[in-house]
């Protein structure tokens, strides 16, 4: 009898502790979770703000703005893209526009847009250029932000 009881307190101590594992690694993945929403939230805003100064302002100031907060979204998604819990959570919570799986193209689409962004910039008679071409216009920022379901 003994070893009967044992056992069973055994087995129901290994299934608390699974439990308890089970708990600790959900409860670090919704903080993990809320992070994220919050700093895309937070930085898309500012995006937003910025991109529509240096769009029909033509406030080049405001690229470093924009570059700064991307990086923000990009390390945090990224962060959160290596849990598996998060990566699957990620996919399929609405309020996150950024995706683990779109990451790279918007990383690519974002660092060729302010690329030609900053070239304008720096240059005036380019910027000049670009006013009179429209390629910094604000529904061009407007449908790169969308194509990545970021909300302007």
């Amino acid at each position: 009898m003994k070893n009967k009881k044992g056992l069973i307190g055994k087995i129901l101590l290994g299934v608390l502790a699974l439990i308890i594992i089970i708990f600790v690694i959900l409860g670090v993945s919704a903080y993990q979770a809320s992070k994220v929403v919050t700093v895309v939230t937070e930085e898309s805003a500012k995006i937003e703000t910025s991109s529509r100064l240096l769009a029909e302002q033509r406030d080049c100031t405001q690229l470093n703005e924009i570059e700064n907060s991307f990086k923000k979204i990009e390390k945090e998604v990224a962060s959160a893209c290596k849990n598996p819990v998060i990566k699957i959570a990620i996919g399929k919570i609405k309020e996150v526009p950024v995706k683990c799986e779109t990451l790279p193209a918007l990383k690519s689409d974002f660092d060729k847009k302010f690329s030609e962004a900053r070239i304008y910039c720096e240059n005036p008679n380019k910027l000049n250029e670009s006013i009179t071409n429209g390629s910094l216009s604000k529904e061009e920022l407007t449908a790169l932000a969308q194509k990545y379901g970021i909300k302007i």
